[in-house]
């Protein structure tokens, strides 16, 4: 009876945002914040991003070879609870500071955001990997 109770409050809470993408600029500075912009779509069940992994790849890094790494580790944005960082539209774009540390070298790199998330009644939990190539300079 309870699970029964849980599933319908599950799918009486409705739709709700995922995170759907991640775009950023072609060219950052090494030591100085930029705005990357997570895109958010309205998925069917109710779904929560927790938060997000930044990272810093090399551009030639095979996904499939390295499933789940995000390079040199930039920092994490508290999307959930209380007080999150920021606050993903149900349906857009939120901008989300990030830095390059200054001891990057220059060149082409992957911008990686590794956004955790939980799914509906079924609890599936993961991370979803978005990608931006970008040129880090001095």
């Amino acid at each position: 009876m309870m699970q029964l109770l849980a599933t319908a409050l599950t799918f009486a809470a409705g739709a709700a945002a995922y995170i759907n993408g991640m775009s950023a600029p072609a060219t950052v500075k090494r030591g100085e914040a930029f705005t990357a912009q997570l895109n958010s779509s309205i998925y069917i069940q109710n779904y929560n991003d927790f938060g997000v992994v930044w990272g810093l790849s090399r551009s030639n890094l095979n996904a499939s070879a390295c499933a789940g790494c995000v390079g040199r580790f930039l920092g994490y944005t508290n999307l959930f609870g209380n007080t999150p960082d920021v606050k993903v539209p149900s349906s857009g774009t939120v901008g989300v500071q990030v830095t390059v540390p200054a001891d990057q070298l220059p060149g082409e790199y992957k911008l990686v955001a590794g956004a955790s998330y939980l799914v509906g009644a079924s609890g599936v939990t993961g991370f979803n990997y978005f990608n931006s190539t970008i040129q880090v300079t001095e």
